[in-house]
Parts: C-alpha cells; structure tokens; sequence
C-alpha cells in the first residue's frame, strides 16, 4: 500500500523528519499529548481507532473544542495535527490497531507536554461514541 509520497507533502508544507509505527492493544487509551513546535501525522493502518483532538491553541476559533475521528481497518488516512492540539486515541474492537506517525521533527522532549487522559479537567466522554 503506497501511504504518502513525499514530496505531495513538500507540496503542501510538511517536510519529514521522523516515521515511527505503534501496535496497540484493544482498550488501551494513549492520550493526551501535544507538541508546541512539532506537526505530526496519523496514518491508522490497520484495526480501529477513535482518535481524539483537544484544541488548546491561543487565538484559534475552536479552542477548548474536541473532534473525535473513527477509523475503521483497511481504510488508511492521513490526519494533520498542528502544534498546539493535543491528540490521542483509544483502540476499539477486538484485534490489536497500527497506527503511522509522520513527524515534521525528530523527537524532543523538550517539546512533549501531557493531559492525562482522564483529567477531570478536560472531562473528555472516552465511553461515549464507538464505531
């Protein structure tokens, strides 16, 4: 399966610099984190995901708004998430879910910031929706 084709993305700003691959577990919830100079990119390879985008960005019309994205198995897609936005998911179904990411950085620290995924503060509904 061709993903992405690098120079598409120079095409509309994005220049690689880092491509990892993560295996999860159904019922496992990763979230949130968010960068604040890093751009990332989703790919869901395989299984099913409810990815979660929290917009904590100064300024931006959608601040303090949630989205959530489903994706199913064998329907790849790519999703910009822009610095500022804290993102995550959690795996549905049964089966184990792949999940692509395309980075504009190599990985820093530095610029890794966390929101537990269950912080009465956010008050994000995780057992509403499923697809």
């Amino acid at each position: 399966m061709e993903v992405v084709r690098v120079a598409d993305l120079g095409k509309r700003g994005f220049s690689p610099a880092q491509v990892s691959v993560s295996e999860t577990v159904p019922g496992v919830t990763k979230a949130f984190h968010f960068h604040l100079r890093q751009t990332d990119l989703f790919c869901p390879l395989a299984g099913r995901f409810r990815i979660v985008l929290l917009d904590g960005r100064e300024g931006s019309a959608t601040r303090g708004e949630a989205l959530s994205i489903y994706s199913q198995g064998g329907r790849p897609f790519i999703l910009r998430i822009p610095p500022g936005v804290a993102h995550g998911y959690r795996v549905l179904g049964d089966t184990p879910a792949s999940m692509l990411y395309i980075m504009d950085r190599e990985y820093d620290p530095s610029d890794e910031h966390r929101v537990e995924w269950d912080d009465p503060a956010v008050g994000f509904p995780w057992d509403e929706g499923s697809l």
